[in-house]
């Protein structure tokens, strides 16, 4: 973009008439649709001002793709958050283009911003601005299109930050992997772990050309990217883009970086060639040799900074050997820090931080070749030089030739320069530029003619600035805080200068996008609220909005308003909702009605917590809220140093005091130093306040009635079911009547204090209760603000008696393990102390208030009872067997019982001892007698003899010598037949004439047998047979015979 020469204060006013900003002609709100209809998938308007409701829109999604559309030239702007998993959502403006609440595109959900659509693309100056944070998935879709013709731009969509050396094309670092495409955050990153890289962060295209670099656009979508650290000082062209050209980068936040480089050093970009950057800030510090920039190192030709801030700090290092070009060094400034050619161009933009260099430093711009283009912009910041003389040392630019600068102008009181340090050659055409001290930067009135400020929300980048007055008036003489760009406003707000833009539109329903870093609104230097605070919102028209925190922090907010009414985040409400917000560390300061999250007004007050700091103040000062005139305030808290500074009325940690408004199930636990009705939880109750469920327990101080609950409450006010603790308050007294009761820190740590008074409140996790309280550790605590849910499992098993339930047994932890937020020391103990099986529980282990919402699984352990006591029995066993007794040790008074165990061939020949009564041979078993003691049992044993039955048969005997026979022996066996017998043989163990019995193992038996013997007669048998034969013969008698 070149703009033409100006030579005049009217040639300045037609450049900047642009800049004046009309209505929009569709609104997406929270508003009811109106002014327009919808056909089919698509919203046209039909009357100006026309508005659609964000919810329908968002139903709408979920059954197909969505247009809406803005006609002619005109604008289109979302002020409502719309969340889809599903469809493409275009949003079509025949003009400019602003995204101004948060967006969620989850899975394959798409958003297209087509805007410029009433004209082609060619000589189309329309834009489109993205100031809340749009949320897209890795796999959802983005596009952009300007002018009904133009073509469509395709976006890689990135969600993370990738890994040290990425080149995937698919993540932050990745996009090294191609420089030629377009990209856009769908999440905000945080970039910290850069700082443990080599080198940290790898700008992308790293090229030394200026022909090469990344040529594609880059779009944060609203995103920022947090702690980005780049440590490359022997590099040149270092930035999160080292070289870009034929491109841009826009809608994104660069917050506490920290870039270091040689030459051509910009925490955005090092090198530039023909780029547009739009709705930039950049936060943190950037050092470099040479051409160093707060946003941009250096600009070959035609760079564009439209909508553009910093406040990082900006050095230059080389120092400058001579006055020629070749020799410069140190060129720094606190947007840019060079241009070699032509440019560049800086419009409504705004530097904060502090320059240092050496030949050339600007606040702006620290030196251009020639023919830059500054305009609609100021510089707040610090200037200085290594120099003595420096070259070049101005507010505005170090240097300039050939170029235009009008309507711009600098703290006169922090830079200490000029506004251009030098100007050389075809001289620059400055036309209303104008120094301003601090306090005159605070007066509109003071400003350059065409310096526009606006009472509006801005739809783009060229609408106006804001400048906030102490009194809660715009753009008057008043101002407190230095001007803004209204296009920074926002629903969804993301930082510190979008919460100070609410005062733009009180009525308007808010949200915060991400945790909020309030710390510059203290006052410090480099940023807008230097000298002074934070302006209260809603400080002259009530906060009448919402304000939805979305469980999202404030940290470190500062107002510094002593003397002033309703001071606090919030001024003054009027049916205002305030919830799920937490602010951290603030430290608030007020005459009367003074609270941190509200000063005074009716207001529904919910999920709100203060933690840490401190409120200050004379009458009608609390914790979180000063001076509530209706309304509620519930499940809520504050845990700040409440004081009060003048001697005044109602001082109390929670609320200074309270009409028609209901507190309930809220507690208060930072200290109270008050004077007169100072209460732990409010100082003072008046016409039908009721306080239930609620408590305090910070230590309350001061010279009179002091009170540990509720200060004072007035006829019509009540107290219902609520506590202090008597010792850390340090009163035993509260107004409220019975409702009020003081119990000491034990009690106040018991649940059945609780459960008595009916409240909601329980010791277990998960259960959605209100109220949780870990017993015997904390007071109850508010389930709400718990962070996350942590289950304790008990392992099971077993052990012996010892008399107590404790064990040994582990606890394992889920979804992961627990944090320095678990407090305590884990054990499992059981149920009971006797044998037996029994429950075994985690104990041991709680959190606090922003910790975990523990529940505990149980285990079983079984506790096995204790063994009587014994004595050892000593067995002894002689030759030929062994001796066992059991049990053994065998346990005293009562008898064992052994049994020996002869070896083959033997026999237990006796067992004694330990009192039993002496065995036998042959018997195996042995009870002793009761154990007393130990003692032996003693086993004898012999080997066998086994006998020999013989068994003879008639006519004769038989016998076995040796009989017994020794075990493994051998016996002889003989028979000896009878007269007129004869021996035939052996049977049993022995067969044949002979019988030897080898080796004996068992008892034998053996028979003898005998036969009578066969008639031989003798010779004088003869003769008597032959007398007899002839006796026969004669007949005479038979002839016997005799047996022998």
């Amino acid at each position: 973009m070149h703009i033409p020469r100006l030579a005049t204060l009217a040639a300045l006013t037609a450049l900047l008439a642009c800049a004046h900003t009309h209505a929009f002609d569709v609104t997406v709100t929270t508003a009811p649709t109106s002014g327009g209809a919808w056909a089919g998938s698509t919203f046209t308007p039909t009357t100006p001002g026309a508005t659609v409701n964000a919810g329908e829109v968002q139903t709408r999604l979920a059954g197909g793709a969505v247009t809406v559309q803005s006609t002619g030239g005109d604008a289109l702007a979302v002020r409502a958050p719309i969340a889809w998993a599903a469809n493409v959502l275009t949003l079509a403006a025949g003009g400019s283009l602003a995204v101004q609440a948060q967006l969620d595109a989850t899975g394959a959900a798409g958003l297209a911003l087509h805007y410029g659509q009433g004209a082609v693309a060619a000589g189309n100056t329309a834009d489109y601005l993205v100031s809340a944070p749009v949320n897209l998935a890795a796999t959802g879709s983005y596009q952009t299109r300007l002018g009904s013709d133009g073509a469509v731009r395709s976006y890689t969509i990135l969600t993370t930050l990738g890994a040290e050396g990425s080149t995937t094309g698919a993540d932050l670092q990745g996009m090294n992997g191609d420089w030629a495409r377009n990209y856009a955050l769908g999440a905000d990153i945080d970039a910290s772990a850069t700082a443990g890289w080599a080198g940290g962060f790898g700008p992308i295209a790293p090229s030394t050309t200026r022909i090469d670099g990344f040529t594609g656009r880059f779009d944060g979508l609203g995103h920022v990217i947090d702690r980005l650290t780049i440590d490359r000082p022997s590099n040149n062209y270092v930035g999160l883009f080292g070289n870009s050209r034929d491109g841009a980068l826009v809608n994104v936040g660069l917050t506490h970086a920290s870039v270091a480089g040689g030459v051509s050093v910009g925490i955005l970009a090092g090198g530039t060639n023909t780029m547009t950057v739009r709705n930039v800030h950049t936060t943190g510090s950037v050092t470099g040799a040479n051409a160093v920039g707060g946003v941009a190192g250096d600009s070959f030709v035609d760079l564009m900074l439209d909508g553009v801030w910093s406040k990082a700090s900006v050095t230059a290092t080389q120092m400058g050997a001579g006055t020629g070009a070749p020799s410069l060094g140190g060129i720094a400034g606190g947007l840019v820090g060079g241009s070699v050619s032509r440019g560049p161009t800086i419009v409504r933009s705004y530097a904060l931080g502090a320059v240092s260099g050496s030949d050339f430093v600007g606040g702006l711009l620290g030196h251009t070749g020639q023919r830059p283009e500054i305009h609609d912009s100021y510089f707040a910041g610090t200037l200085a030089s290594n120099k003595a003389t420096p070259l070049g040392l101005g507010a505005i630019a170090g240097r300039t030739q050939l170029g235009n600068v009008g309507n711009v102008t600098w703290n006169s009181d922090s830079a200490g320069a000029a506004g251009i340090g030098e100007n050389t050659g075809n001289s620059t055409s400055v036309v209303a530029t104008t120094p301003l001290t601090l306090a005159q930067m605070r007066n509109a009135a003071n400003y350059p003619p065409l310096f526009t400020f606006t009472t509006t929300p801005g739809a783009g980048t060229n609408s106006g600035w804001v400048l906030l007055g102490s009194n809660g008036g715009l753009n008057n003489a008043s101002g407190t805080v230095l001007p803004l760009r209204s296009s920074e406003w926002a629903a969804s707000v993301g930082s510190a200068h979008q919460l100070q833009l609410m005062a733009l539109k009180p009525d308007a329903a808010y949200t915060l996008a991400r945790d909020v870093d309030a710390a510059p609104t203290a006052g410090a230097a480099n940023d807008v609220w230097q000298g002074s605070s934070f302006m209260p919102v809603g400080k002259g028209t009530a906060f009448s909005g919402s304000f939805d925190g979305l469980g999202r922090t404030i940290s470190q907010l500062a107002i510094a308003r002593p003397g002033a009414l309703n001071v606090g985040l919030f001024s003054q409400t009027s049916g205002a909702a305030l919830s799920n917000v937490g602010l951290l560390g603030s430290t608030v300061e007020g005459g009367t009605s003074v609270g941190a999250l509200l000063g005074l007004g009716s207001a529904t007050i919910t999920h709100a917590y203060v933690h840490g700091g401190a409120v200050v103040g004379g009458s009608g000062v609390g914790g979180l809220a000063g001076v509530l005139l209706g309304g509620s305030v519930v499940e809520s808290y504050a845990h700040a140093a409440v004081s009060n500074s003048t001697g005044g009325n109602a001082t109390g940690g929670l609320a200074g005091s309270a009409a028609n408004a209901l507190i309930a199930d809220s507690y208060a636990s930072g200290s109270v130093a008050g004077f007169f009705h100072t209460g732990g939880l409010a100082g003072s109750l008046m016409n039908n306040a009721v306080v239930a469920r609620s408590y305090a327990t910070g230590a309350v101080s001061g010279p009179s009635f002091l009170r540990g609950l509720v200060g004072d409450v007035n006829t019509g006010a009540s107290v219902v079911s609520s506590f202090w603790d008597t010792q850390t308050t340090g009163q035993g007294t509260s107004a409220g009547g019975a409702g009020a009761v003081g119990r000491t820190t034990a009690q106040m740590q018991q649940l059945a204090t609780f459960t008595a008074a009916g409240w909601a409140i329980d010791d277990a996790g998960g259960t959605g209760t209100g109220w949780r309280i870990y017993e015997g550790h904390t007071a109850p605590l508010l389930r709400h603000f718990f962070t996350a849910p942590l289950t304790a499992t008990a392992a099971s098993g077993s052990k012996p008696f010892d008399g107590t339930a404790a064990t040994s047994l582990a606890v394992t932890y889920t979804p992961a393990a627990p944090d320095a937020r678990l407090l305590g020391t884990a054990s499992v103990v059981a149920d009971d102390s006797a044998p037996g099986t029994h429950t075994a529980r985690v104990t041991g282990i709680y959190s606090a208030q922003h910790g975990y919402d523990i529940a505990r699984v149980a285990g079983t352990i079984t506790i096995t009872p204790l063994a009587p006591p014994t004595a050892a029995i000593t067995t002894s066993a002689g030759t030929g067997g062994t001796l066992a007794c059991t049990p053994n040790p065998a346990p005293l008074g009562a008898p064992a019982t052994c049994t020996a165990a002869p070896s083959a061939g033997y026999t237990t020949q006796s067992i004694s001892g330990c009192g039993g009564t002496a065995t036998g041979a042959g018997a195996n078993g042995y009870t002793t007698g009761n154990i007393t003691g130990a003692c032996t049992v003693t086993a004898q044993f012999a080997l066998s003899h086994y006998t020999i039955t013989v068994t003879p048969g008639a006519g004769g005997s038989a016998s076995c010598t040796p009989n017994p026979v020794p075990h493994g022996a051998s016996a002889t066996c003989a028979a000896a037949p009878d007269a007129g017998y004869t021996f035939t043989g052996w049977s049993g163990a022995c067969t044949g004439p002979a019988c030897t019995l080898a080796s004996v193992q068992a008892p034998q038996a053996v028979g003898a047998q005998f036969t009578r013997a066969a008639l031989v007669p003798t010779l004088s048998q003869w003769g008597m047979l032959l007398l007899t034969l002839v006796l026969g013969v004669l007949g005479l008698q038979r002839l016997s015979f005799k047996r022998k």
